[in-house]
């Protein structure tokens, strides 16, 4: 290993990865963003019934912030703890991001009162805000 090498302890730190999730985080919504904006203005109807209890609402812009930065935070603790005892901390938390990114998918596709629309637009806002915060955590980290 040459000097300007740096281990996997080395590259994968708390620092690293926060900020890398927190950039992630930031790209993902923009682009659930342009999401939730487009799918509106393209017509699609954003209204299901995202309380079980509660009538059918319109999905409102602070959810959807929320659900694209909060992630960022269980990935970088998951990332953490897959660093302090994997030998290749990058492929298993590619895995397990993957597994999660899938697992999601129930949300979306199960919503009572939703259209084909919604659960489009919350699966794609999904898979965007999954890609951003993984990608993010693993490029910090490289």
């Amino acid at each position: 290993m040459s000097d300007t090498e740096l281990t996997v302890a080395q590259r994968w730190t708390a620092g690293a990865i926060f900020k890398g999730a927190i950039v992630g985080a930031a790209l993902g919504l923009v682009g659930n963003l342009a999401l939730f904006f487009g799918a509106g203005a393209a017509g699609v109807s954003l209204v299901g019934r995202f309380d079980p209890a509660g009538p059918p609402a319109s999905l409102a812009l602070v959810p959807v912030v929320l659900a694209s930065l909060l992630p960022a935070v269980f990935a970088a603790l998951t990332a953490l703890g897959i660093a302090r005892v994997a030998k290749d901390p990058a492929k298993v938390f590619a895995i397990v991001a993957t597994v999660f990114a899938l697992l999601s998918m129930g949300g979306p596709a199960n919503l009572a009162d939703a259209g084909g629309g919604l659960k489009l637009v919350l699966a794609l806002m999904h898979v965007v805000s999954g890609l951003g915060i993984t990608l993010g955590i693993l490029r910090s980290t490289k």
